[in-house]
């Protein structure tokens, strides 16, 4: 039941709720003390959470818990739910995710349909394109636009 005081909030159970953004908020309430989020707060990390997983789309709202995470073990404190995910950045340069790092931001399946078609694709602007894609989304973009256009 989303929003019961009563829960103890997880980073898999944030993941796992119909609501995640509100999840999230109650799951820094119950951890950082932020105080209560009002509508305008849970309309702000909805969009500043979205502008983040647009760009790390092989992360989830864990990896947003572990922010919260790291500033309890920093003892700091916040007043809006969605200044944690602003703070991603100092997390990630503190060593906290892991995850965000350029090298760990490829998908070896999508990497190994990339190495397919570049054995078959002669025309050079092609074997460019597939070649400098960078980043999980960008060959997965990549690789659908060439799948497209030689289907």
């Amino acid at each position: 039941m989303p929003g019961s005081p009563l829960k103890t909030w997880t980073p898999d159970a944030v993941q796992a709720d119909d609501d995640q953004p509100k999840a999230f908020a109650e799951y820094a309430q119950q951890t950082l003390g932020v105080p209560w989020p009002t509508l305008k707060d849970l309309i702000l990390l909805r969009k500043k959470a979205n502008e983040f997983f647009e760009h790390y789309p092989h992360t989830d709202w864990r990896t947003l818990c572990r922010v919260v995470d790291w500033a309890a073990n920093r003892k700091k404190r916040y007043s809006r739910v969605w200044m944690l995910v602003d703070d991603f950045r100092k997390a990630w340069a503190a060593g906290a995710l892991p995850e965000l790092d350029p090298n760990r931001q490829t998908n070896a399946t999508v990497e190994e349909q990339i190495f397919e078609a570049l054995e078959t694709e002669t025309d050079e602007s092609w074997r460019r394109r597939l070649l400098l894609a960078q980043g999980a989304r960008q060959q997965e973009e990549v690789l659908a636009l060439w799948r497209q256009e030689r289907s």
